[in-house]
């Protein structure tokens, strides 16, 4: 749901060659009334703020029907401050330094 499919080559998404990397799609509206911090960390008002939670969708995996947007959202997403249920962050080794 936060992190995008990534791929490149044949695999079946798409009907030619993938070159561009991203597979998957979510879908965003702009609340202008929504507050919270900006990519400095400041507080405002207006962000973006997901469809879904944020779910993301394969192409030929949207919903038919119409996306919940603007008013018809119920409680729309602007950030997590904590992973939703069922996701957890990888663990990675520590970088080794160079030499």
């Amino acid at each position: 749901m936060l992190t995008p499919q990534i791929s490149w080559g044949d695999h079946d998404i798409w009907p030619t060659t993938d070159y561009a990397g991203l597979d998957d799609q979510t879908e965003i509206f702009w609340n202008p009334t929504a507050t919270g911090p900006d990519e400095l960390g400041k507080d405002g008002t207006g962000m973006w703020a997901y469809v879904n939670g944020g779910k993301r969708y394969l192409p030929g995996q949207w919903p038919d029907s119409a996306a919940k947007v603007f008013a018809d959202a119920p409680d729309p997403v602007t950030f997590y401050t904590q992973l939703p249920e069922g996701i957890t962050l990888p663990t990675y080794e520590p970088l080794k330094p160079a030499g």
